[in-house]
């Protein structure tokens, strides 16, 4: 398929013939591409066709796996009837319901949340997004220099409360009040699925936890530039979407 390297395409075939096989994608810069405003992302049609695809086969799961919460998946995946959903970077799955925190952890996000709105609202541009087990602050619309001075108090203040757990992404840091990793989640997508082989796809810095539980008979794909653990690059959530369609191809061949 044009679009994709020579190498990506034989791995991607590869991995397609396991006999179980795991795919995981990230959400946003993945699957949709990446906006100012977190409400606007919205899933390329080519990406959300594949993977209806793939969860249509024999012996593939499929699961998207983001920092989103499990209500917001629900809603910017439509009509994605079979595909795995987990959110907050593992803390909410959709097998398990609504996350219920413990009386103490009750308090403290609420504790965090009043913090971090405190902070998001000393400048122009800082988003501050609530969840079920913690709240994360958005600084892509502000001027780099708010952006770092906001980031920086929060990581010298709330991020070092005892209980809280710290996850940083692109233009984004998260406080949770429950430990999550997406490595340790999508681990655990595995051994339900009992998959041979798994891919993912992400973009972000807490998608390098999952590229570094893979194995060599997994496929990894980085989206973008930067450093990264995978073995193989695409440039955009267009490409990705003809990664998806690889493995359904190959799959089905």
């Amino acid at each position: 398929m044009s679009g994709l390297s020579p190498s990506l395409r034989v791995a991607a075939t590869e991995a397609a013939r396991a006999p179980r096989l795991l795919v995981g994608t990230d959400f946003d810069g993945t699957l949709a591409p990446i906006v100012a405003e977190p409400g606007e992302a919205r899933a390329l049609d080519e990406c959300l066709d594949a993977l209806r695809e793939l969860v249509g086969l024999p012996g593939v799961g499929v699961a998207v796996l983001s920092g989103r919460s499990l209500r917001e998946l629900r809603l910017l995946l439509p009509g994605a009837d079979g595909v795995r959903l987990v959110g907050s970077h593992g803390a909410e799955w959709d097998e398990d319901g609504d996350h219920v925190l413990s009386e103490d952890q009750e308090r403290l996000r609420a504790q965090l949340v009043l913090e971090l709105a405190r902070t998001a609202a000393t400048a122009a541009g800082i988003l501050l997004e609530r969840k079920p087990a913690g709240a994360a602050v958005h600084v892509r619309r502000a001027t780099r220099d708010d952006a770092v001075r906001v980031l920086d108090e929060v990581r010298a203040g709330p991020a070092r409360w005892p209980g809280v757990h710290v996850t940083e992404g692109k233009e984004v840091i998260e406080l949770s009040v429950v430990d999550v990793d997406k490595g340790r989640a999508f681990a655990r997508l595995r051994d339900t699925l009992g998959a041979d082989a798994a891919v993912f796809v992400g973009d972000d810095v807490t998608d390098e936890n999952v590229f570094a539980v893979l194995g060599d008979r997994d496929l990894s794909v980085k989206v973008g530039a930067g450093r990264s653990r995978a073995a193989h690059r695409v440039e955009s959530p267009a490409e990705v979407a003809l990664v998806l369609r690889a493995l359904a191809l190959a799959r089905r061949d």
